[in-house]
């Protein structure tokens, strides 16, 4: 039997009792799947649990890819995990879709995520976080062993751009997590949710020492060896961020063991989410410095935020275009500007129909040679430092983010943070779950 959890045999059984169920009904509906592989905190091994009695409920989602000859519709393979996390009595729906009208609750949220991989293209697959665990630390559940498919990625070839995408969806997690009416009553939330805000502080702990290992060039397929590389070179590789936040590398280890045992956390709850957002942010000003060659770790940001939207774009998507045209020996600028332009003006093609599909709208309206999900990104973090922790909103940062966001989505001037965050995960959630990697 495979190791899911960190918590033993009888954990690992009960996952295991879970994916055979998910696997048997995957290749009913699918019959000609070829692989289906586990990743995520599962795939890695170091799957969350809680112990109710003498079973163990999943805390992470099942993450799971199937391969297949050719792609299968976004559609069929939601409503086919809906059906199978159902079956499992869980509510079915990712935790971003569901935030704006429900309390969090681990049964309520939980789901399983499935997303489809031509055979044919696994050797041209990006250096993507994903697919670097997919290919070190994920499990074949079902079927052929497309992982040795996959191309060799090595540690030093994980792009800045991943690490930023990364921090977006930590803290993306981090406000589905929060409500304003914490700050004011720190009594306003629940076990569960105080169990969840808690895990999502802590992944944005392990994003920061991602984003730091990115850097270095030396990132690692989970998270437990990613904290010990961290350990052993944080104050040599980045000696003024370790004077700045000596605890860094203790606070990654303390919420790995919060991950694994889900027990409860004394503390003020709403200080400790503050102190998280800003250390992450500044790592992520490192992270944008080091790509976009330009130092703006001293930069407000309304200033960073503009300097994202006019510049991010092509240094984010140009490594991906440079790891694909190394495969034909090729490092001409004119064809990274080519392949870079190209998939951008693919996944505005694909969140336009994708918007389409969900809200009627026209299904070329977003359709551009600019990719909407670098704006979604970049907006990120005017939704994250418009609050601070008295519950002061800043005007400025909130006007910005309302008047963008209407470039990529259907949003309407909202001159309050909550509804203001809601739409801004509303669009988010739109382009990010679109399954084309």
């Amino acid at each position: 039997m495979e190791t899911y959890t960190k918590h033993g045999k009888e954990a690992d059984k009960c996952i295991q009792a879970y994916l055979d169920a998910a696997a048997k009904d995957i290749v009913k509906a699918i019959p000609d799947v070829i692989s289906i592989i586990l990743m995520g905190g599962y795939g890695r091994g170091e799957g969350a649990v809680l112990r109710k009695g003498k079973r163990y409920l999943p805390v992470n989602d099942f993450d799971m890819y199937i391969v297949t000859k050719k792609l299968l519709p976004d559609k069929f393979l939601e409503d086919l995990a809906i059906e199978i996390s159902k079956k499992f009595g869980w509510g079915g729906k990712a935790h971003a879709e569901a935030f704006e009208t429900a309390n969090y609750e681990f049964k309520k949220f939980l789901h399983i995520d499935i997303r489809c991989l031509e055979e044919s293209k696994l050797h041209y697959l990006p250096p993507t976080v994903r697919y670097f665990e997919m290919k070190y630390a994920g499990k074949v559940i079902y079927g052929k062993n497309t992982l040795l498919d996959f191309p060799e990625i090595k540690e030093n070839e994980i792009p800045i751009s991943e690490g930023l995408r990364l921090v977006m969806n930590r803290y993306m997690l981090m406000l589905i997590s929060f409500k304003q009416d914490y700050i004011m009553d720190r009594k306003a939330i629940s076990d569960e949710e105080k169990k969840i805000l808690y895990y999502y502080i802590g992944k944005a702990y392990f994003t920061a020492c991602e984003n730091l290992l990115i850097l270095a060039g030396k990132f690692k397929a989970t998270y437990w060896e990613r904290a010990y590389e961290m350990k052993k070179i944080y104050k040599k590789e980045f000696p003024e961020t370790a004077r700045k936040h000596p605890g860094l590398v203790e606070k990654i280890f303390f919420y790995l063991n919060y991950k694994k045992d889900m027990k409860p956390i004394k503390g003020d709850y709403v200080k400790e989410w503050f102190e998280a957002r800003d250390t992450l942010g500044e790592i992520a000003k490192m992270a944008l410095s080091k790509l976009l060659n330009k130092n703006i770790e001293n930069k407000d940001w309304i200033e960073t935020y503009r300097i994202m939207k006019n510049n991010l774009e092509m240094p984010y998507f140009e490594p991906y275009a440079r790891f694909f045209l190394k495969k034909y020996h090729l490092n001409n600028f004119v064809l990274r500007w080519l392949l870079s332009r190209s998939a951008m003006a693919f996944f505005s093609y694909k969140y336009s129909l994708r918007m389409n599909e969900n809200y009627k709208t026209s299904k070329l309206r977003y359709l551009r040679l600019h990719d909407p999900g670098v704006k979604i990104l970049a907006m990120t973090f005017l939704v994250m430092f418009s609050i601070d922790e008295n519950c002061n909103i800043n005007k400025d940062m909130l006007a910005i983010l309302n008047k963008d966001l209407k470039d990529v989505y259907i949003s309407e001037y909202l001159n309050d943070w909550a509804a203001a965050k809601n739409n801004y995960l509303f669009a988010q959630r739109t382009y990010f779950l679109m399954r084309f990697v």
